[in-house]
This record gives structure tokens, C-alpha cells and sequence, in this order.
């Protein structure tokens, strides 16, 4: 190698040392850089509308699906980390940036309590018909009873008649009368008792006339002793049906086939058994609806009790048929009726009491 080759490598050498040594020393360290200063990014805000719940028709029971998820926002573009200094921004919470490609969808609404499903369209949706929203009363008003008929007896009506009694009602004794009228289609019926001292104890009167089911009264009168008199009027509207209705009380009872007021009865009685071929066995029944003046009414069950020998006021023995009504309640009225054959079957007997006073009695006095 040349000389002067060699002095400008020894040279350079020489030179790179140097610089090496001065570098290693800390002389030739550059300063520190300066942070950079970094401006907030502003953050769009994009508002969310918030769905109006759509208002279910209160006819149509309809229920709402489980709630559908929200499909999770696209992920954005990947963002590059920033320098150390953005360390010192101020942080951002609640706030953060909308993808461009993440769709804004409303809140699902909640599920109402107590509903299964959502109508499928538009066609659920329509008001059920009224019939199918109506419901049968679960608990019915349930009707009264309707009161059974009473049977229909054939009948033949007794002629005209007046019989004489002997009254007399526990101490008390005096004389009564019966007066059985018939003139064409209608009737008069009147049970007059007298006492001593007293005067007229009791006075019953029974008008009306007749249809299919025998004697049909029109009015009852009763008149007793330092009473003022009652009346129960007969009210029928053409069908056999109406109404009683009454003078004192205001109540009204129902007017059934056949029905008889106290006095009628009697006669009513003396026109089945007259009606007859031969007497019924012993032990039958016989029904019939009773009303008094006072806005009393039952419906009688009279026994037949066969025949029964009757002594008269006279002395004479009469084969009479016995009737007995027993009473239904306490303080009811227990009625006997002993039917004479030579009679017309008109009572040669009667005795009614109810267990509040003595019984009231009548015994046949004398030749009718």
C-alpha cells in the first residue's frame, strides 16, 4: 500500500475515534422533545327517538312476545393508538362515536303484565263480538216455586136449602143458621149465630156463582162479634185465573182453579160427595185452596175419614161422612165436616178450632 494511502486511513481513523468518545461523553445528546399539543375531537350526538307504546284495544285480550335483543352495533374501523399525550385529554364517559354502519333501531317496548302474545295482524286486533264477550250470570236469581194445581173434582151443585143449628162455642151456646140460595147461574151462602145476651156472635156471607171446578165466590164478608167486618174479593179475569185481594190487608194472593173461601167450603164439599156413586176409599185426599177475610190462605188437604153416626139436637142418629183437615202449623185451623146423604150432603156436623180459643161448633137442630 502507498504512503499516502495509508496517512488518509490513519487519518479517518483518527477522526471516527474522536467523534465516539464525544458522543459516549454526553456532549453531542440532543435536547428532549416538547409534548405536542393535542385539541379534543368533538363527538357527534346522534338523538334517539323514543317509541310511542302502541295502545292495545281493551276488548281484545292480546299479550306481547318476549322482548327481541337488539343486535349488537357493527364494530367501527380499527382506530391506531394514539401518542402517549393523549393521556392528558379530558376523558369522555358517557358519550361515544356512532359507527357510520350501526342502524339506529327503537327500544323494544316492555311486556304487559298478564299477556301471552301480540296479534299477528291487524284483523286480531278487531273487538271480539258482543255475544262472545257476555257471560251467563253464574249465579242465577233462582224463581219461587210455583204453587201445584189443585186437582180438578167433578161436582153437583145441592138445591136450595136452609138448615137450622145449634151453636155453641166452649161455654157460650145459642142457635145459627144456614141459608143456601141458588138462583140460575150464581149463589148466596150466609151462616148467621146468635147468642143470648150478647146478640149476633158471628155473621158469614159467600157470594158467586159457578164454573167447571164447582162453587167460584166472588166475595166473602166476615162479621164477629165487637169486630169490624173484613171482605176478601175474588178478582178473575175470564181464564179461571186473577187474584184475591182483600179489605184490610194489602196483600194479594194468587186465584187458583177451585179456590173457596171459609164458608164455601163447606158446600163446596157437599158438591163433590153429591157427585159421587159411592163414597172414595178410606184415608183419600181431597185439595183445596181456602182464603179468609183477613188475608189468610192455605192450601187444605181434607181427609176422608168414612162414615161416621152423628146424634143430632134432635136425638136422631145420622150416617154421616166425616172430612178432616189437619192443620199445617201451629195455631192452624183444624177442620171436621160430618156430610149428610139425606142432606144433599149439606153438614149435619161441623167443628173448626186453631188452638187459640174454644172450638165453634154447629149440630143440626131440627127437621131442614
Amino acid at each position: 500500500m502507498k504512503p499516502r494511502t495509508l496517512l488518509a486511513l490513519s487519518a479517518l481513523a483518527t477522526v471516527v475515534l474522536g467523534v465516539h468518545f464525544w458522543l459516549l461523553s454526553g456532549a453531542g445528546r440532543a435536547p428532549p422533545l416538547a409534548p405536542m399539543a393535542v385539541e379534543p375531537q368533538p363527538v357527534a350526538v346522534v338523538p334517539v327517538p323514543v317509541p310511542v307504546p302502541v295502545p292495545v284495544p281493551v276488548a281484545v285480550a292480546v299479550a306481547v312476545a318476549a322482548p327481541v335483543e337488539a343486535p349488537a352495533p357493527e364494530p367501527g374501523p380499527a382506530v391506531a393508538p394514539r401518542a402517549a399525550a393523549m393521556a392528558t385529554d379530558p376523558p369522555v364517559a358517557t358519550l361515544a362515536p356512532v359507527p357510520a354502519s350501526a342502524a339506529v333501531r327503537p327500544r323494544p317496548t316492555p311486556p304487559l303484565p298478564g299477556l301471552q302474545r301480540v296479534a299477528a295482524s291487524a284483523a286480531e286486533l278487531a273487538p271480539a263480538p258482543v255475544a262472545a264477550t257476555v257471560e251467563a250470570d253464574p249465579m242465577p236469581v233462582a224463581a219461587p216455586p210455583a204453587t201445584p194445581a189443585t186437582p180438578a173434582y167433578r161436582t153437583r151443585i145441592p138445591p136450595s136449602t136452609q138448615v137450622a143449628y145449634r151453636l155453641s162455642r166452649g161455654g157460650i151456646s145459642g142457635s145459627g143458621s144456614l141459608n143456601w140460595q141458588v138462583d140460575g147461574g150464581s149463589y148466596l151462602l150466609k151462616l148467621e149465630g146468635r147468642v143470648p145476651i150478647f146478640g149476633t156472635l158471628i155473621t158469614q156471607i159467600s157470594r158467586g156463582g159457578f164454573d167447571a171446578a164447582g162453587l167460584a165466590p166472588v166475595r166473602f164478608t166476615d162479621k164477629r162479634l165487637r169486630r169490624s167486618e173484613q171482605a176478601a174479593n175474588f178478582q178473575r179475569d175470564g181464564h179461571g185465573e186473577g187474584q184475591v185481594s182483600f179489605s184490610g190487608p194489602s196483600n194479594v194472593v194468587p186465584l187458583h182453579a177451585g179456590i173457596q173461601d171459609r164458608l164455601s167450603v163447606m158446600v163446596q164439599l157437599a158438591a163433590i160427595a153429591e157427585a159421587w156413586d159411592h163414597p172414595p176409599p178410606v184415608g183419600e185426599n181431597f185439595l183445596v185452596h181456602v182464603v179468609g177475610a183477613r188475608g189468610d190462605e192455605a192450601r187444605w188437604s181434607v181427609r176422608f175419614e168414612g162414615i161416621d153416626g152423628v146424634r143430632t139436637g134432635d136425638g136422631d142418629i145420622v150416617q154421616a161422612l166425616k172430612f178432616v183437615r189437619e192443620p199445617s202449623a201451629a195455631h192452624d185451623t183444624r177442620a171436621e165436616f160430618w156430610l149428610d146423604p139425606a142432606l144433599h150432603h149439606l153438614p149435619v156436623r161441623a167443628r173448626l178450632s186453631d188452638g187459640n180459643s174454644e172450638p165453634f161448633e154447629l149440630l143440626r137442630q131440627g127437621a131442614p
